[in-house]
């Protein structure tokens, strides 16, 4: 696809709901032995970039506003992740912050202090753990009557990464939401198991030819298809529910929620950068993993940079979501676009009175 044209769809003003920020973050003592300890972007990534070189990873030269989100523990506390963003949050503008908020049952008085020392703290983030099955089970546990009082008196938006929410999940977070009326929700990742895994890879031209919104690929995956539309019209029927597109590039995954929310307001974008690009995590994956005839020299090639790859990469998302918007709904592209760029993330953060 064209860059020039893709371009001309986002708006002078965009954000990106779904941006790590490991490599924000400084060294961290070692308590035990009073040494420095690896910084989280070693930890994670190798890709030697940082939030400051933001403006030139995306390949749009517009008004770019970022949604930081912390990552995963590694070997690292949710307090001592919150500290370290904070502490680095004034070197980055047009940027808010979400923190972790997990597991601070017993000291929701650190998290109040935390959420309250910054402007910028707009949310909190819950990552639900792989071995539990039951997501309803993981929303109970993982977010206390307590831990929502704070979040609705700061009227601070929830982001949840879940593994696969199912009628009941949803009806939680429903009531929740009824009851807590500041507080604002964002599914990440779809917020529901899909074709595939979150889309976090292909692993054959093969199958990344599967992934394509073609009228075969959808008649073989009715099925899923038809079960996600179910979930996603319950989500829709809920207020100030809202769901991010982080790292979706499989466009048979994007278009149950398109065809349901994409008219609703409901759909913010996000990246998930930079998990889904670190040479690392892509070198465990086989060749065809970032299949796209547009970008594969990008990988291929010699001389290109860490920036060159990100770009290529954002560009193919992109490319993905517009696919299946104008498949979709061909004379509302642009509207659609200008939504989950912009319009939708506005929304969103704007607090509820």
């Amino acid at each position: 696809m064209d860059k020039k044209f893709l371009e001309s769809l986002i708006p002078k003003k965009y954000f990106d709901t779904h941006v790590h920020a490991p490599f924000l973050e400084t060294k961290i003592k070692n308590k035990a032995e009073n040494r420095p300890r690896k910084m989280l972007s070693e930890y994670f990534f190798d890709s030697g970039l940082n939030l400051k070189s933001l403006k030139s990873i995306y390949p749009f030269k517009k008004n770019l506003n970022v949604i930081a989100i912390p990552i995963p523990y590694g070997p690292f506390s949710a307090e001592e992740i919150n500290k370290n963003i904070l502490e680095n949050e004034a070197k980055v503008r047009n940027m808010q912050i979400v923190l972790r908020g997990d597991f601070y049952e017993r000291e929701l008085s650190i998290l109040e202090r935390q959420i309250t020392s910054s402007r910028k703290v707009i949310g909190l983030k819950f990552y639900q753990d792989y071995k539990i099955k039951n997501t309803k089970r993981f929303l109970v546990e993982a977010i206390s009557k307590k831990l929502l009082m704070l979040a609705n008196k700061y009227s601070l938006i929830l982001f949840i990464h879940t593994n696969n929410l199912d009628a009941s999940a949803i009806k939680f977070l429903s009531e929740i939401l009824k009851k807590y009326t500041k507080i604002r929700i964002v599914l990440t990742h779809g917020g529901i198991k899909l074709t595939g895994y979150y889309s976090y890879g292909f692993g054959t031209e093969e199958n990344f030819k599967k992934s394509l919104l073609t009228k075969e690929n959808i008649n073989k995956n009715r099925r899923k298809l038809s079960g996600a539309e179910k979930k996603y019209k319950l989500i829709s029927a809920v207020p100030r529910l809202y769901v991010n597109t982080s790292f979706i590039v499989r466009e048979l995954d994007l278009y149950p929620i398109f065809k349901i929310l994409a008219l609703k307001n409901k759909i913010v974008y996000g990246s998930d950068l930079p998990f889904a690009y670190a040479n690392r995590i892509r070198s465990k994956r086989e060749k065809y993993d970032i299949s796209a005839p547009n970008i594969k020299k990008i990988y291929e090639g010699r001389n290109t940079t860490s920036l060159e790859q990100y770009n290529g990469n954002l560009l193919f998302f992109l490319e993905r979501i517009y696919n299946v918007v104008s498949y979709l709904y061909p004379k509302r592209v642009k509207q659609i676009f200008r939504g989950i760029l912009y319009s939708n993330t506005a929304l969103l953060t704007k607090k509820p009175k």
